[in-house]
């Protein structure tokens, strides 16, 4: 149940773990679960896919700017960048799980913007990803390793499955 869940902004995430009579206790879980994940990762219990920084260290050191685009909060963001030390190899990052007023494309879009790139290529595992692909005009990769079942990335232009398919 909570996997199926990964990728979705914490408003959704949550309510959709709860019984109906407890949906509006959502944010609680979220605050609670977000204290326990931010120690667990400063614990040393979290870990990037393998290949991923090795991957994400060639792509920038190619010339290419890197954007991090997330439906999680930002508490969360912030403590898997600093945990994987990953702010020397983004351009830009955002945490579009934040706030209900805030979206995957709007951020997509906000980060385009402000490092100056015109045409990309999106890398996710779930349809909050594509949507935020096509929104901004990019190309979309799929990546069948992650969360999202198969059938989300059935319109990806392309799929992999494994991140070092990237270099």
């Amino acid at each position: 149940a909570i996997r199926a869940q990964i990728g979705k902004p914490p408003y959704i995430f949550y309510a959709e773990l709860l019984p109906e009579p407890l949906k509006h206790k959502a944010m609680d879980l979220h605050r609670q679960a977000s204290a326990n994940e931010k120690k667990f990762l400063k614990e040393g219990s979290g870990k990037l896919f393998e290949g991923a920084r090795e991957v994400l260290m060639g792509l920038k050191q190619r010339g290419l700017k890197l954007l991090l685009v997330s439906n999680c909060s930002q508490d969360y963001l912030d403590a898997v960048v600093e945990t994987f030390a990953l702010d020397e190899l983004l351009d830009f990052r955002a945490a579009a799980g934040r706030s209900r007023d805030v979206s995957k494309p709007s951020e997509l879009r906000r980060g385009l913007d402000e490092t100056g790139t015109k045409t990309g290529i999106m890398v996710g595992d779930r349809i909050h990803d594509h949507e935020a692909a096509t929104a901004c005009g990019l190309w979309f990769i799929g990546c069948t390793y992650g969360y999202g079942p198969h059938t989300e990335l059935a319109n990806a232009d392309v799929l992999i499955d494994d991140i070092r398919e990237l270099s």
